[in-house]
């Protein structure tokens, strides 16, 4: 399936490169690998954690004290 969908990827990407390029198979492939993404610092990752509590204590719905 990952190879089907970056083949569409292509087929989406052609007619908007410039004139003679091709888009590549392998621009469109999702990389599953862990070496692939650079890992994420404790730092980086608690603030992330904060971001995501930030939006939740921010929702209007939310109600005071508990459940």
């Amino acid at each position: 399936m990952d190879v089907v969908a970056a083949r569409l990827g292509m087929d989406v990407a052609a007619p908007h490169m410039k004139k003679g390029q091709r888009p590549k198979l392998k621009d469109h492939l999702v990389q599953w690998s862990r070496n692939a993404r650079p890992a994420k610092t404790g730092r980086e990752l608690l603030a992330a954690v904060r971001g995501i509590q930030a939006g939740f204590d921010r929702r209007p719905d939310r109600r005071e004290g508990g459940a």
